[in-house]
């Protein structure tokens, strides 16, 4: 594999599946690239603490959190959070995320700027105590 290569997987926020929203694409499409890495990203933030058997630490439930109810101080407060866990994966060099919360919706938007070997790319989650949807970031 070289640096740029990020490996293979399958969709699991296919646009158009139930409007991007997680969940295994039905038409099984293989995607690669950047893609890779912000799909694996964002299931690190959909995943409860300790859930995983072989990576006890991994993960941040952003739909519990939200769920939990949300005030402005921990807004600012889950950005460390959701940093280390885009940090976790091993392909990532750096990255920065700024989470905004609309309390009228309820729904917390993110946007990420991830550096890989390639370079930097940008994408953007939106997440509510419902679901995840990537809304914008590499095919």
């Amino acid at each position: 594999m070289s640096a740029t290569d990020y490996g293979y997987d399958l969709t699991t926020y296919a646009q158009g599946i139930q409007g991007g929203a997680g969940g295994l694409d039905p038409a099984f499409r293989v995607i690669s690239g950047p893609r890779v890495v912000v799909e694996a990203i964002v299931r690190r933030w959909t995943t409860p603490r300790g859930s995983l058997i072989t990576d006890p630490n991994a993960g941040i439930d952003l739909r519990a959190f939200i769920g939990q109810g949300v005030t402005q101080n921990n807004v600012r407060l889950i950005a460390p959070f959701l940093v280390r866990e885009a940090m976790a994966d091993e392909r990532v060099l750096d990255a920065q995320v700024v989470p905004t919360y609309d309390f009228a919706s309820r729904t917390m938007t993110i946007g990420a700027t991830i550096t890989l070997a390639q370079g930097p790319f940008s994408f953007v989650v939106s997440a509510s105590a419902e679901r995840i949807i990537i809304l914008s970031g590499p095919a």
